[in-house]
């Protein structure tokens, strides 16, 4: 929360059924204001980081760029780079998993709110051809960069997301299709993500 001025006052949540020193309350208000504010800083460089990143990633790829050439971008030292990320594989899952855990959520609710007539795969390919281009820059990374780029850690997690949306478009399926039987259901997701690769 970014506040805009000091407190003069507790507000109701901070009352206390003792005595307050008053300049002791303001002392600690004013310490947790810049705690907060310190916090948002944090996440608003993460931010920059990330955005830097991604638009470097997805211009020259992930194994040409650097700490230095995202440091650069954003405008911040390499320390600034190490408080926010360990290493810049770290910096990948991150994004990766803020992408598609929001993708894993959204997908969720369409499954959870779909009615009987609702055409539930038209859904899911509308809604993930509508994240690749409303965030090209990482759908451009996460199918051509990522790959090139893997090691162990990073695939174990790209492994992880993968699993996870194959059993979201294979509930897709099944309740879109109820009759279908199961070897045609698997093929069937084969093919939704060969044409969501496709497209990536």
């Amino acid at each position: 929360t970014k506040f805009t001025k000091p407190f003069t006052t507790a507000p109701t949540f901070m009352k206390f059924d003792f005595p307050l020193n008053i300049s002791y309350t303001n002392d600690y208000l004013v310490k947790s204001q810049l705690i907060a504010t310190k916090g948002v800083n944090i996440m608003l460089k993460k931010q920059l980081i990330i955005q830097s990143a991604l638009e470097l990633f997805a211009s020259q790829g992930i194994e040409a760029t650097s700490v230095q050439q995202i440091t650069e971008r954003a405008g911040i030292s390499k320390g600034a780079f190490y408080l926010s990320f360990k290493s810049k594989d770290e910096l990948i899952l991150a994004m990766i998993h803020h992408f598609m855990t929001n993708l894993i959520t959204d997908i969720d609710c369409m499954v959870t709110k779909a009615n009987a007539n609702d055409n539930l795969l038209y859904q899911y390919l509308f809604h993930v051809y509508t994240c690749f281009t409303e965030h090209a820059s990482f759908a451009k990374v996460l199918m051509t960069g990522v790959p090139k780029a893997i090691n162990e850690s990073l695939l174990e997690h790209v492994t992880h997301y993968d699993q996870i949306i194959t059993a979201k478009v294979k509930l897709i399926v099944k309740k879109q299709f109820p009759t279908l039987a199961d070897d045609m259901v698997d093929e069937t997701v084969f093919f939704i993500h060969g044409l969501v690769g496709s497209y990536g």
